[in-house]
């Protein structure tokens, strides 16, 4: 441990001795400057709170992998990254996009506790170690098939897919967590934020009444594929809707978590963001404990949905390739179809909107919107694009308390590529598994599709979250599962970008609405 005095002398020598260690631990440079910006803006929060007279302790180590650093400072209780005003909104929506999550804070012993985790960079992208899964589980595949007595589809079904089926478990246990704190926390972030503005108020509605449309508008369009009971006409049955609706109600409060019931979870995880949001202070200690637990959930989901998931994609391509369902396979192939032709709709249709409500040319708009389009598609995380997409806001004249604001709330909530996924990944699953249809059962996803969208995290993979809970919902198979969480290995990287270019195209439309935007300077 060392300690440094808060002065600017003194934050300038830990941050030199944050990044020397950063850098000789095999951090790329310009990473480990990024993050000590982070160090250095919540430095400079304690200096301007407690003055230069106070003595900050700073310690690093390296656990599983992940580099940490840690900083303590005696005195009053003081969050750096407490949302007080739109800055601070900046702020933290610069340090998600550095780490993992919002750095850690905690008072513990009159003193302030900051932990920064900062993930290396790994030196093969997900994107490559996905194709060789599948040419790997393939080829193994293939091989297998021809071994003598059978041995190929023992070993599938007998080692193989067992395995395969102990890892959708774990990721619906994590869903169930994660899905449950992410909700909760929120409703209680999304409420402070309505506290700074009634921007952030018109955004929440704007962006869900979208989303929302866009499902509707789908949901529609797929039902040529579906054999509906009762048809769409008259025949609508309302007491099934209604029911469908209730079943979002729990019985008690072990049965979501029990069933893994998405609907309830979220029901109970509003509850308590609500009921959080409404007292305040008075919980701020049980607030702190879910954000730390949310942090666990963030980190366990990421390392099994973005560390494992070329692991499991080769182990089901195998079993697919020696049980000969290569057929059921290549049915599922209309989901990336579908999804790709929806994702290609959904930016000509908000290309045409901004260009006519912006009143500039499609290749100015896309000069400005491209560079972070391309790294989302590359990299499939937000937080690679984040320093890119909110220069391009304020490049193209949108006032800064209104783009920070606007990310920081849109990165929340809306994810229209989530939920296109979604939607078309269960229906497209449900047919090939020969469901039967109702209103009900089309609303039930529906609606999740929705609320499923809003409530994953921006995380590698989070799309398999939704999908883990959807499909325990919804009665679908494992098989089921294992087919399109193999799929979404690959859509990942194309929701991820077109939900980063809607929520660009949505920011500035909306800025021009309510005129908070320089139109002349795209």
């Amino acid at each position: 441990m060392d300690n440094y005095k808060l002065t600017n002398e003194g934050i300038q020598e830990l941050c030199s001795s944050a990044e020397t260690y950063l850098t000789d631990n095999g951090l790329d440079s310009k990473l480990a400057k990024r993050n000590v910006l982070t160090i250095e803006e919540a430095l400079l929060k304690y200096q301007d709170a407690f003055g230069t007279d106070l003595e900050v302790t700073y310690k690093s180590a390296k656990i599983l992998g992940q580099l940490r650093i840690m900083l303590f400072i005696s005195g009053t209780p003081f969050n750096p990254f407490e949302i007080g005003n739109t800055d601070d909104v900046l702020m933290n929506s610069l340090l998600s996009s550095y780490n993992t999550a919002l750095p850690n804070w905690k008072y513990k012993n009159l003193t302030n506790q900051l932990v920064f985790n900062v993930n290396k960079p790994q030196k093969r992208s997900l994107l490559s170690k996905i194709a060789i899964a599948v040419v790997v589980g393939s080829v193994l595949g293939f091989i297998a098939r021809f071994l003598p007595g059978g041995i190929g589809q023992k070993i599938a079904l007998d080692y193989v897919q067992p395995l395969g089926a102990a890892y959708t478990g774990l990721l619906c246990v994590m869903a169930v967590f994660l899905t449950f704190f992410a909700v909760s926390l929120g409703i209680v972030h999304a409420g402070d934020l309505t506290t700074l503005s009634s921007m952030s108020k018109t955004m929440f509605g704007r962006m869900l009444k979208i989303t929302g449309s866009i499902v509707l508008i789908l949901s529609l369009a797929l039902t040529p594929l579906i054999d509906l009971a009762g048809g769409i006409g008259g025949g609508i049955q309302l007491k099934t809707a209604y029911d469908a609706l209730l079943g979002f109600i729990p019985s008690n409060p072990i049965a979501p978590l029990a069933s893994f019931n998405a609907g309830q979870i979220i029901v109970v995880g509003a509850l308590f963001g609500f009921t959080m949001l409404y007292l305040g202070s008075k919980v701020s200690t049980l607030e702190a404990a879910f954000t730390e637990c949310n942090l666990i959930a963030i980190n366990c989901e990421s390392f099994l949905s973005n560390r494992l998931i070329f692991y499991y994609v080769g182990m089901n391509l195998f079993t697919l390739v020696v049980t000969a369902s290569l057929a059921d396979f290549v049915h599922s192939i209309r989901i990336i179809i579908i999804v790709l032709a929806a994702f290609a709709l959904l930016m000509i249709i908000y290309t045409v909107v901004a260009v006519k409500t912006l009143k500039c040319s499609v290749k100015a708009l896309y000069k400005r919107l491209m560079p972070a389009f391309m790294i989302n598609l590359s990299s499939a995380t937000y937080g690679s694009s984040f320093t890119t997409s909110i220069e391009a806001l304020f490049a193209c004249g949108t006032d800064i308390d209104y783009g920070s604001v606007g990310h920081n709330v849109g990165g929340m909530l809306f994810k229209p590529a989530y939920a296109i996924l979604l939607l078309v990944g269960t229906v497209i699953s449900a047919v090939n598994q020969g469901v039967s249809f109702s209103i009900g059962y089309l609303l039930t996803i529906a609606i999740l599709s929705v609320i499923l969208s809003i409530a994953i995290p921006t995380i590698p993979g989070a799309a398999i979250t939704g999908f883990t809970l959807m499909f325990a919902q919804v009665g679908l198979s494992q098989e089921s599962l294992a087919m399109v969480i193999t799929l979404n290995a690959l859509l990942d990287f194309f929701t991820v970008a077109v939900n980063g270019f809607c929520l660009q195209s949505e920011i500035m439309i909306g800025a021009k609405k309510a005129g908070r935007i320089d139109i002349t300077q795209i």
